[in-house]
C-alpha cells in the first residue's frame, strides 16, 4: 500500500510537471503586451513592494477577450484576462508578474478580486443596455481548493446580481491532479449553483477523458497549440475533440484563432466558439462595450482589429 501511495504521488508530480513545462514552452504574451523591453524586465525589476504597490493603488485590472459563435459572428461571451497597468511599463500581462504573486501569497486574494470584477462589471453592462453574454473567468487551484470557495461564489452572484449561467469559470487539467476528491465535490457544488465550468487547454494533459467523465464540465476549450499549427496531426485531433465534444453535448471554443483560414476549419470541423486575435485582442471593459455594439453588425467570421 506504501508504494502505490507513493507511486500515485510520483505520478501526479509528473503531471504537474510536464503541464508546467509545456505553459513554459508553449506560452506567448499577447501581441499588445509583447514588447522587448517587457520581455527583458522579468520578475528581477516586477518587485514585490510593486505589486504590493499595485494592489493598494488599484493598478490591477481585467480586459476582455471576445468570444464569438463561429456560424453567425454573434457575440457570446468574453475571458477576463488580469492585466496590470504598470505605472512606467505600461499594460503588462500576467506572464510578467504571475510567479511574485504566488511567492508573495496574494494569488488567491486576487482570484477572488478577479471573480467578483467580472461579475459586477457584467452586471454594469447589462444595465447600459449592451451586452448579456457569459463571463469567464480562470481559477487557481489554490483559490477552488480554499475554504469557503463554493459560499464565495454564491455571495458575489448574490451581491452583484449576475445570473450564474452567465459565469463561467475556466479550470485546467493540471490542477485536478492535486486532489482529484476535493475538486470533483467542489466543482459539482458550483455547477449546483448554475455557474458553468469550462475544462481549459484540453488535449495538453495525460488524462483528459478521466476528467470529462468525472467533473461537470460544459465547455471544452481546445488549446491555442493545436490551433495556430494546422497540420494534418493537429487537424485530426481538432477533429476527434470536436466529435468526443459532441457526443458529451458539450461546448466547444477554440483559442488563438488568428486567421481566417483556421477560423473556416473550425467551423467546417463543427466547432461553435472561438476566441483569439483574428476577432480581437483583449479589450478594456469601455472598448468591449463598443465592440459588442458592433459586433450587431458583423457578418459571420470577419474579425474587428483592435
Amino acid at each position: 500500500m506504501q508504494r502505490e501511495g507513493k507511486k500515485k504521488i510520483f505520478l501526479r508530480s509528473l503531471v504537474k510537471l510536464k503541464y508546467q513545462m509545456y505553459r513554459c514552452l508553449s506560452h506567448r504574451l499577447d501581441g499588445a503586451y509583447n514588447h522587448p523591453r517587457r520581455e527583458i524586465v522579468g520578475r528581477e525589476v516586477l518587485l514585490k513592494k510593486e505589486i504590493k504597490t499595485a494592489i493598494e493603488e488599484k493598478q490591477f485590472v481585467l480586459h476582455y477577450q471576445p468570444q464569438i459563435e463561429l456560424a453567425n459572428g454573434r457575440l457570446v461571451g468574453a475571458e477576463a484576462l488580469l492585466r496590470w497597468k504598470h505605472p512606467s511599463l505600461g499594460v503588462l500581462g500576467p506572464a510578467n508578474f504571475i510567479s511574485a504573486v504566488e511567492e508573495i501569497g496574494i494569488i488567491n486574494s486576487i482570484g477572488q478580486w478577479a471573480i467578483h470584477e467580472a461579475c459586477r462589471q457584467a452586471v454594469f453592462w447589462q444595465a447600459q443596455g449592451h451586452i448579456d453574454t457569459t463571463t469567464s473567468v480562470n481559477v487557481s487551484a489554490g483559490l477552488i481548493s480554499q475554504r469557503g470557495f463554493v459560499e464565495q461564489i454564491r455571495n458575489t452572484l448574490t451581491e452583484t446580481g449576475l445570473q450564474p449561467e452567465l459565469l463561467e469559470l475556466e479550470i485546467t487539467e493540471s490542477m485536478l491532479v492535486e486532489d482529484f476528491d476535493l475538486f470533483k465535490e467542489t466543482l459539482n457544488l458550483v455547477r449546483n449553483l448554475g455557474v458553468q465550468i469550462a475544462l481549459d487547454d484540453f488535449g495538453t494533459g495525460f488524462s483528459s477523458l478521466m476528467y470529462l467523465s468525472q467533473f461537470p464540465i460544459d465547455t471544452l476549450k481546445i488549446d491555442q497549440h493545436f490551433v495556430r499549427n494546422l497540420g494534418q496531426r493537429n487537424r485530426l485531433i481538432i477533429q476527434s475533440v470536436i466529435e468526443l465534444a459532441q457526443k458529451l453535448h458539450l461546448r466547444t471554443i477554440a483559442e488563438g484563432v488568428e486567421t481566417l483560414n483556421q477560423a473556416e476549419f473550425l467551423l467546417g470541423a463543427g466547432c461553435q466558439l472561438a476566441q483569439g486575435y483574428y476577432f480581437s485582442s483583449p479589450l478594456s471593459p469601455d472598448a468591449y462595450a463598443e465592440y459588442a455594439i458592433k459586433a450587431s453588425e458583423t457578418k459571420p467570421l470577419r474579425g474587428h482589429r483592435h
